[in-house]
């Protein structure tokens, strides 16, 4: 199985995780670059069950690069210099309508994003 069939199939896991966790928890976060095939139908799916917020985090590629190479491997699939370039230049096209946008640029103190996040959720 490749291509879409097994983004598909990928999706209809994190799908049934989150109904699962959706019974114990009021708010969930899962994280995408957005640009798989079949990214829209999964919004799609989520938004018949789920209020969806869509947030933007963006950052520097030689950010990225350093962060994901620094990153604790053994709970993240690993990934080549060469195809991270090519997932976050994809992922700098995807163009949704955003609810919140964050620069992770720098470091920021973690409670501004947390404050901003809240405010959103209150919305």
């Amino acid at each position: 199985m490749a291509g879409i069939p097994l983004e598909q199939r990928g999706f209809q896991i994190v799908l049934a995780k989150l109904d699962e966790l959706a019974q114990s928890n009021s708010t969930l976060c899962i994280e995408s670059t957005g640009t798989a095939h079949t990214f829209l139908e999964l919004l799609a799916a989520l938004r018949q069950g789920f209020r969806v917020l869509i947030v933007h985090v963006k950052a520097p590629l030689d950010t990225c690069v350093e962060r994901v190479m620094t990153r604790d491997a053994s709970v993240h699939i690993p990934v080549s210099d060469h195809r991270l370039k090519e997932i976050n230049e994809r992922a700098l096209l995807v163009d949704l309508p955003w609810d919140l946008e964050i620069d992770n640029s720098e470091f920021q103190d973690e409670t501004a994003i947390v404050e901003s996040v809240k405010r959103l959720l209150q919305n």
